[in-house]
């Protein structure tokens, strides 16, 4: 670091100062490092990147390169940091190994990589596996329609090559075991694991950066009060804004996390390199005497689809009711008011009548319960109409469901289903188009599957300072989601993840970077110039041309 700082002063008395302006002037060093940054965001998604979560000391990697060749770390005597920097290599390998395999199939060089024929794993086993899963194809498209049945067919084969090219990739990683660990000691060693953080590549933005002024500058600052140039001097003092605000995040900006329950409040959050810290304000230069506020978790809600799952059930030996059919996930609606959806149709004629038809007819997202004053049982769920987001009341369905009976007369029958808990659900008996008495189980819930996301979770902060007496008194208050972040003192707070099982928990994301603001003007500027130099400037002589004519 001391090196790069010296630098520039033995270039001036190396070169002298009208040299080192030709040289940030030069057309030809912007045009090549141009390319180097080009160069360096292409490193940056060729390599893959170190996690900033768990980053990698040099030392653990030194200590692994002692160790010699391993294909395995099992069974060897290594301290936590090494075997951490051997997990690390472990996804590196399985990355590149990915990549170097899908370029090679992709391109036509399977060959190259040791693989014989056009595609991965044993194409005739793959098709007789498919042609006993077809057997019951016809059935499943009976029972739940054509788009399960072809959406069951895809991805299962879907499922079988990827299984066969995963196994490739293992190969492959075998074999080029020793080349990538040679390569990933290279690339931490060049920081080209960690490229749009490195010293290199922050050079070159540094060497754009005075290029960019000493262009700016180079007629003086009254060349650029000429009313042609405003759109010259903005866009490019902007690209400046962004270089410095870019320079001011890499040495101040702090990431972290804080987990929260409803009504806790802290003072103390961790970065994302598990280093304990404190909300201070302006805590590039906080001391032991700095003042302290602290974030309150005063609400979260995490609103997840409210979903309609249709089981086929039959009863065994004993009366208890199992799923007719073993699949990895049973069918589910996101429901809505006016959902209709038909299921069972013949299997030798697939555009016949289905055997029963549901429809909601009513979807209220957040209900309260109605009960019976003598008894106290659950008569009706009554819609809130002034509720919040936040007030996590479950939702309530009025569902229709139609079938033919044994006189082919229709059967109806209206189920009232409120989604708190595990849901609610009850059995609908029907005739099918065998003739046959079936059951389906109609459970009404809350999507809270592993994989599901929710569809909408907010926060609610209260920001909090402390009086003489240490107690705590609010501030100030915000509500945050994912893309909607709360700002008090230069930090922003977004919401990061929450826990299904846990419904009281949330997780604030934490950042202090002063030099996104510097960021956002510079690229408004270079957004506002741009349009004034390309299409009003173009505008107004067009508009001057016309009227002298």
């Amino acid at each position: 670091m001391m090196f790069v700082l010296l630098l520039p002063m033995f270039w001036l008395l190396v070169y002298r100062w009208y040299n080192c302006l030709g040289f940030f002037r030069s057309v030809r060093v912007a045009v090549v490092n141009f390319c180097f940054l080009a160069l360096g965001a292409m490193i940056g998604v060729l390599i893959q990147q170190e996690d900033i979560n768990t980053p990698t000391a040099a030392g653990d990697v030194q200590e692994l390169v002692s160790l010699g060749e391993l294909a395995s770390i099992d069974g060897v005597t290594v301290s936590a940091g090494a075997r951490r920097a051997y997990q690390h290599f472990e996804s590196f390998r399985e990355a590149e190994s990915f990549f170097l395999y899908h370029l090679g199939n992709n391109t036509g060089f399977r060959n190259w990589l040791g693989f014989e024929g056009d595609d991965a794993g044993d194409e005739e086993q793959i098709q007789e596996m498919l042609a006993n899963l077809e057997y019951r194809l016809p059935e499943i498209a009976a029972r739940f329609g054509a788009e399960k049945a072809a959406a069951i067919r895809s991805q299962s084969e879907t499922g079988l090559r990827t299984r066969a090219k995963n196994g490739e990739i293992r190969q492959l990683e075998e074999r080029l075991n020793d080349t990538l660990f040679s390569l990933f000691v290279i690339a931490d060693k060049l920081d080209l694991r960690r490229a749009y953080s490195s010293d290199w590549y922050s050079m070159m933005w540094a060497v754009l950066f005075f290029g960019v002024l000493s262009s700016v500058l180079r007629n003086g600052v009254s060349y650029l009060l000429k009313r042609n140039k405003w759109g010259f001097a903005i866009t490019h003092g902007g690209i400046l804004l962004i270089v410095l605000g870019g320079l001011l995040g890499r040495t101040t900006e702090i990431r972290g996390l804080v987990n929260l329950n409803i009504g806790d409040y802290t003072s103390a959050f961790e970065t994302w390199t598990r280093q304990p810290k404190r909300f201070v304000y302006n805590p590039t230069f906080a001391d032991e005497e700095s003042k302290v506020f602290a974030i309150k978790l005063d609400d979260f809600r995490a609103d997840q689809h409210d979903v309609l799952d249709i089981i086929y059930v039959t009863a065994d030996e004993q009366g208890q009711l199992r799923h007719e059919f073993d699949l990895d996930e049973q069918p589910k609606l996101r429901v809505f008011a006016g959902l209709t959806q038909a299921y069972d149709y013949p299997i030798d004629d697939p555009k016949g009548d289905p055997a029963f038809k549901l429809e909601i007819l009513e979807y209220e997202p957040q209900t309260t319960v109605v009960r019976d004053e003598e008894s106290g049982a659950v008569t009706s769920y009554a819609a809130i109409s002034d509720a919040t987001f936040f007030d996590a009341s479950a939702a309530t369905i009025k569902l229709k469901v139609s079938g033919p009976d044994e006189n082919n007369e229709l059967n109806s029958e209206v189920f009232l289903l409120h989604a708190e808990g595990d849901g609610d659900g009850a059995p609908f008996s029907y005739l099918g188009p065998d003739g046959t008495r079936r059951v389906a189980w109609l459970r009404f819930r809350e999507d809270r599957d592993g994989g599901s996301m929710p569809l909408e979770w907010q926060s609610k902060l209260s920001i909090l300072e402390f009086d003489e007496r240490g107690h705590p008194v609010r501030i100030d208050g915000g509500e945050v989601r994912v893309n909607d972040y709360f700002v008090h003192g230069g930090y922003r707070f977004f919401q990061t993840n929450h826990n299904p099982n846990d419904p009281t928990y949330s997780g604030i994301g934490v950042v202090y970077d002063p030099g996104i603001p510097l960021v956002l003007w510079g690229l408004y500027c270079v957004m506002f110039a741009t349009a004034f130099i390309f299409l009003i400037m173009p505008l107004m002589k067009g508009s001057k041309t016309r009227g002298q004519d």
